[in-house]
């Protein structure tokens, strides 16, 4: 089972009734990036949640399992993004933050050029 929203370069508002599924959006993009809290419950059987940017660069995609909580797995077509396996600890020689901080990565939108970052969320079972 998946599940996937796309959002596109600029504003993105999210909305609909209670209980739907937005915080869950949030979540999973803040757990595949790093963050603490799982976004998942028992009663979805999510797995996987996963983050694909869409930069100036090509393509990055984060991907982590809620069973190996620890580790982020990056695929890359931007050439200034190494693919691999990245700790989510700051300390670590390979860490996460190495990707999402990377000079060039251009994960912000360009205004003059009218391209920018888009970004698809995803969760697998």
């Amino acid at each position: 089972m998946e599940s996937a929203i796309n959002l596109t370069c600029g504003l993105n508002c999210i909305i609909g009734a209670s209980n739907t599924g937005k915080t869950r959006i949030a979540k999973t993009v803040e757990f595949a990036c790093g963050g603490k809290e799982l976004p998942f419950t028992d009663k979805t059987a999510y797995e996987i949640a996963q983050v694909t940017f869409v930069t100036n660069g090509g393509e990055v995609s984060l991907s982590r399992s809620i069973h190996v909580q620890n580790t982020i797995h990056v695929k890359s077509s931007n050439p200034m993004i190494v693919p691999g396996s990245y700790s989510v600890s700051s300390r670590a020689g390979k860490s996460i933050n190495t990707v999402l901080l990377a000079r060039g990565a251009s994960f912000e939108s360009e205004r003059e050029t009218g391209s920018g970052a888009s970004l698809e969320v995803s969760a697998k079972s």
